[in-house]
């Protein structure tokens, strides 16, 4: 009998538990990553995240060739490949890691988890970022991240044990299986050597502008760290991201911005423990008084003009543009993607947030949909973050540098009318839609909507059950002996 081990959001062979566990026996080891045709088929999935997993296994095959061995391919639903190499082999044991992903993938690992059962095959999965399964207390979650990041990096693995890949298991599909064209034109390249190189680079000198740069479309792409689409595929692992962090932390002049750094990935973790708490996140407003909020106003003229960059206001277009380009924004820019489809646009988020997931090339489910629910202000328990887009665009692009490079129609326009082209008296000649919406009137009716709505609906009930389940309860500042007295659930309550 073998030992399996199953790749999906763990592309890589450094700190690998599973693929470390399975080799530490007498057993052979096949190293397996299933295509499955149905998943690309989803409305979250497109050809971007194919592009960037396909370059992935290439290099993970690269390396595991130099060792003469490789990955195994099959294609299919994984019960049914698992099926053929039960009857083949036999599995005596099914190792990986576990995955906080969309719905569909939630109940494929469900499947898996009675065919295992009923074919007497050990499952055994292993904790790839500090997110826990099952019930878990929030007021001890800060405690669980430290614990995992600070473990010591799995042994390497084996490989000698890897059973190398007969004909019919080594070849990728040669086209891509889904329904989309969303190719990313400058998109990142996938494998764990371009991560390993961008991680080095912006600890050794990149980081140094980083705080500067992290909101800045214009200087973001350079000097943000660029790991996240690494991280959601698992081309590296978030310990050793974290480990060599603090690593040269301790001996940088910049610490202030590496701080910052490692901070945002302890935040990576606590936005996937809220979709692995409760995978609903993904479908239903996570408060539930609010899930009739914009469930009959869906324009989608409004939202097409969103899709392709066709709103009218530059700053957004930009962004779009910038994102179906290179499939990568700034966080403060996807944020306000968002908001305002949200409120200025009044779409219900479950169409923006799936077509951003097709967008983005680092796409990892656990953290987009807390995001694009608390940027809609579907959450309960967080302030409206209601964007003005002209004003952000003035701020973070201020002579019109990050608009004229990716809207090419608006590059003649003077500085002074680049962030409201319609004000110019040259803009009948520019090929360049007039605005969807008016923005302040637009974000003014979005706010007296939300608040007549709050008070009217929402329950101090339930928004006590959001705040005990998905709340942090990282407090930076001590209290005063008044805010002492009160409960995290109402000091996160005092927001509103």
């Amino acid at each position: 009998m073998i030992n399996l081990v199953w790749l999906k959001r763990d592309l890589r062979l450094v700190d690998h538990a599973p693929l470390y566990q399975a080799t530490q026996g007498t057993r052979p080891v096949i190293l397996l990553y299933v295509h499955e045709p149905q998943y690309w088929q989803l409305k979250d999935t497109s050809a971007r995240h194919w592009q960037f997993i396909r370059e992935s296994l290439c290099d993970l095959n690269q390396d595991l060739a130099q060792q003469k061995t490789g990955l195994w391919i099959a294609e299919g639903e994984v019960q049914a490949c698992l099926q053929q190499l039960h009857q083949q082999f036999g599995i005596h044991t099914l190792f990986s890691h576990e995955e906080t992903g969309n719905q569909w993938t939630y109940i494929r690992d469900q499947q898996v988890q009675r065919w295992c059962a009923t074919n007497h095959v050990r499952w055994q999965q292993s904790r790839q970022f500090a997110v826990k399964r099952g019930p878990v207390n929030r007021d001890h979650w800060d405690h669980i991240w430290q614990q995992q990041m600070r473990a010591a990096v799995v042994a390497d693995a084996n490989l000698s044990k890897l059973i190398p890949p007969p004909a019919a298991y080594q070849d990728l599909p040669s086209s891509y299986p889904g329904n989309d064209r969303l190719f990313c034109l400058s998109g990142q390249i996938g494998g764990c050597k371009a991560g390993k190189k961008l991680l080095t680079s912006f600890l050794c000198h990149r980081q140094q502008r980083y705080l500067h740069s992290v909101s800045s479309p214009v200087s973001g792409p350079q000097f943000s760290s660029r790991l996240s689409p690494y991280l959601a595929y698992g081309c590296l692992s978030m310990k050793e991201v974290v480990q060599n962090t603090v690593a040269t932390l301790e001996k940088s002049q910049h610490s202030r911005a590496l701080r910052a750094f490692k901070s945002r990935l302890h935040w990576h973790c606590h936005f996937i423990q809220k979709l692995e708490t409760e995978p609903e996140y993904e479908l239903h407003a996570v408060h539930r008084d609010l899930r009739p909020l914009r469930s009959e106003s869906f324009d989608p003229s409004l939202f097409e003009a969103w899709c392709e960059a066709r709103t009218g206001i530059p700053f957004v277009d930009a962004c779009m543009m910038m994102l179906r380009h290179t499939g990568w924004l700034p966080f403060r820019m996807r944020a306000m993607l968002m908001a305002f489809s949200s409120y200025h646009l009044w779409l219900p988020w479950q169409k923006p947030a799936a077509f951003l997931a097709q967008l983005f090339t680092d796409y990892e489910p656990g953290i987009h949909y807390p995001q694009v629910q608390m940027q809609s202000g579907t959450t309960g328990i967080n302030p409206f973050r209601i964007y003005n887009p002209i004003k952000q665009g003035m701020r973070f692009d201020p002579d019109g540098q990050f608009i004229r490079r990716w809207l090419t129609p608006l590059r003649p326009l003077h500085s002074a009318y680049i962030h409201q082209p319609w004000r110019s008296p040259d803009f009948a000649s520019l090929d360049y839609p007039e605005p969807v919406i008016d923005p302040e009137l637009s974000a003014r009716q979005a706010r007296e909507t939300l608040f007549a709505f709050y008070r009217e609906h929402v329950n101090q009930s339930e928004t006590r059950r959001v705040v005990s389940q998905h709340a942090s309860r990282r407090y930076h500042k001590k209290p005063s002996r008044r805010s002492q007295k009160s409960t995290p659930a109402t000091q996160q309550l005092s927001l509103f």
